[in-house]
């Protein structure tokens, strides 16, 4: 038995400064993996923004290029996984529905929700929610030559909901 108080103390110290640098090693350690899962979970969110921004000026040229006929024509050549893949609706002048394109996979969605968004509302990028809150759909509007606008939008798929905590805390589309 060692009595002798500098023995205990160094022993003390010792403890302490294990227990200090293994805190220390946790804390940062879970600071960077949260720093690596919210980049992630961003440049996830800003991929899917360009591929539906690009989809969206697509749809957007063909009806600039052709009328609704053109887009017609062109959005039903375009290959089955393609078409399915997105929603698209052009909203005329007098804010009807001109072409309405709905995938399959929007059996969970109500369509009357986007009814409600008007053409007057200018919004490049928002999102709306389905009957299962954990679902979220990200929409993207472009405004026509002839007043109308063209909405398009993708369904969420299975990679977005990879990240359940990043939705907390990074801004909706």
């Amino acid at each position: 038995m060692s009595s002798n108080p500098d023995e205990r103390a160094a022993g003390s110290f010792s403890l302490r400064l294990n227990l200090w640098y293994s805190l220390f090693f946790i804390a940062s350690g879970s600071a960077l993996f949260l720093l690596a899962y919210f980049v992630l979970a961003s440049t996830i969110q800003q991929k899917d923004k360009e591929v539906l921004r690009a989809r969206l000026d697509e749809y957007r040229a063909w009806y600039e290029g052709g009328g609704l006929q053109g887009l017609s024509d062109k959005f039903f050549n375009t290959r089955g996984a393609d078409r399915n893949a997105f929603f698209v609706r052009v909203i005329g002048a007098r804010k009807n529905a001109l072409f309405l394109s709905v995938p399959q996979e929007w059996r969970d969605f109500d369509l009357k929700r986007i009814e409600l968004i008007g053409v007057d509302e200018r919004q490049p990028w928002f999102s709306l929610t389905g009957k299962n809150p954990q679902q979220v759909w990200m929409f993207a509007t472009a405004p026509l030559s002839d007043a109308g606008c063209c909405r398009s939008a993708r369904a969420p798929k299975a990679r977005r909901n990879c990240f359940p905590i990043s939705a907390l805390f990074l801004p909706s589309p």
